[in-house]
């Protein structure tokens, strides 16, 4: 299935990186071997010139026995370090086609994870009212838990082993940020003049509980420091990061919107159920089930109750309406696809679901905590007394904010097209049109350097 081949996709990633740690280590060492050589070598031309002007010298009564032995000596060390060299060229031509072995591998298994996405409306598993519901459920249960145990936690104990000293850097961070903002706490003014006391209010509001605030942009930063991570870390991680999430929503949010974040921990508890399970299982198809129940009755009751009354701009309630209504009808297909035993389709159109929620609701939290931080920033005192600041503060504020929340959006989307497996296709063919030549008359631009002067202006 496409986690299985998501997996062996990580693991030849991180051999990937292996073979090029040790291409890169004996490289180096081959220059070393080879600097040695040539300063050796031109030590022994040297002391061969020197032991030829003594030779020709009359007055000299013995070559100095010394000479010879130094001689001897280089001689002797040159070997050694060309069979060094020789060794260590033999390794790095097994190790070149190991590497190319590895791409091909890793090419082969992208192109059937493409393959099985592509034939998500087959149908790859027997339609859901088909199957044997007379077996041991909790056999069924301890047996998947066990190949677990011996396959997905196996390889994550060997990348938290490879990485520990990454995850207590995590650790830190995690404590340092939580210190960090109940200081911050402390300091912040809120004044109804100039631009930004909305951002300084939620900010506010945020900070109540450090630690959840912390874990969330923790979680931002590991995606950067803990690269090719397994499934099932990548996974976990989601959901551990979620209730901090709904805990830190729960102040910001108005209370007759907290049944939906209830709502969704409970669509969370499931999804780490399912985690477990593998997608061969009666269990995993019964908890799809519940899953894609749980989650059109989530987004048709934030239909139901949604206060259309509520300070949104046209637009952005717009764009609300069409991102939950075509949430609404992923969840429908993902309910249908399992009853009719289209597995694949199933799994991604209820993960797209889960997981474009998630991320825009880490995403706002965590653009609030930035420009809240920016704009608290910006009025304090000391930062208050640089002329810059003080002149063109509230201009720069705006600008700033502005630039993070485009950024989150901006990333939010692409994490989005990701959850559809169709980013790298958009990327592509945005590629292919930027870099694309125009050609008016004599002249030819493309558009990224168009685009790369218009973001420099503003």
């Amino acid at each position: 299935n496409i986690r299985y081949l998501e997996n062996r996709l990580v693991e030849l990633s991180q051999e990937k990186k292996k073979i090029s740690g040790f291409e890169s280590d004996y490289t180096d060492l081959l220059n070393t071997v080879d600097n040695l050589k040539n300063e050796l070598t031109k030590e022994s031309l040297v002391w061969r010139n020197t032991l030829k002007k003594l030779a020709s010298d009359s007055l000299t009564p013995a070559i100095p026995e010394k000479l010879n032995e130094t001689l001897v000596f280089i001689d002797s060390t040159l070997l050694v370090l060309a069979n060094k060299s020789n060794l260590l060229l033999d390794i790095l031509d097994k190790t070149i086609p190991l590497g190319v072995e590895i791409d091909k591998e890793t090419e082969k298994k992208k192109a059937l994870i493409a393959q099985r996405q592509a034939t998500a409306l087959e149908r790859d598993h027997p339609p859901f009212f088909k199957l044997n519901f007379k077996i041991g459920y909790g056999k069924e249960i301890h047996e998947s838990f066990a190949i677990m145990k011996k396959t997905e936690f196996a390889e994550l104990a060997k990348y938290v082993n490879e990485r520990v000293n990454a995850f207590i850097f995590l650790f830190f961070l995690v404590a340092g940020l939580a210190y960090l903002f109940k200081r911050i706490k402390k300091r912040i003014i809120l004044q109804n003049s100039g631009y930004g006391y909305y951002y300084k209010e939620m900010l506010s509001k945020v900070l109540s509980h450090p630690l959840s605030s912390s874990m969330i942009l923790t979680f931002f930063f590991s995606l950067l420091i803990l690269q090719n991570r397994p499934v099932v870390l990548r996974e976990l991680s989601f959901y551990i990061i979620v209730f901090p999430l709904i805990h830190l929503l729960r102040e910001v949010i108005h209370k007759r919107y907290h049944v939906f974040l209830y709502s969704f921990g409970i669509v969370i508890f499931l999804y780490v159920i399912l985690l477990f399970l593998p997608n061969e299982s009666v269990v995993y198809r019964i908890l799809l089930l519940l899953i894609s129940l749980a989650e059109i009755a989530f987004l048709t009751l934030f239909i139901l109750r949604f206060d259309h009354t509520d300070k949104l701009k046209p637009l952005h309630k717009g764009a609300l309406s069409v991102f939950i209504f075509l949430h609404l009808a992923l969840a429908v297909t993902g309910l249908v696809s399992n009853l009719t035993g289209r597995i694949i389709l199933t799994e991604i159109a209820l993960s797209a679901v889960f997981f474009n929620i998630f991320y825009g609701l880490a995403l706002f939290i965590s653009t609030l905590l930035l420009d809240g931080m920016l704009v608290t920033g910006f009025d304090s005192v000391k930062w208050q007394q640089l002329n810059v600041i003080r002149l063109h503060g509230e201009v720069i504020k705006r600008r700033l904010t502005n630039l993070l929340n485009f950024l989150a959006i901006f990333f939010w989307i692409i994490l989005v097209l990701k959850n559809f497996r169709i980013v790298d296709y958009i990327f592509d063919q945005l590629r292919l049109f930027f870099t694309s030549e125009i050609k008016l008359g004599s002249a030819s631009f493309s558009l990224d350097f168009v685009l790369i002067f218009f973001v420099v202006i503003y």
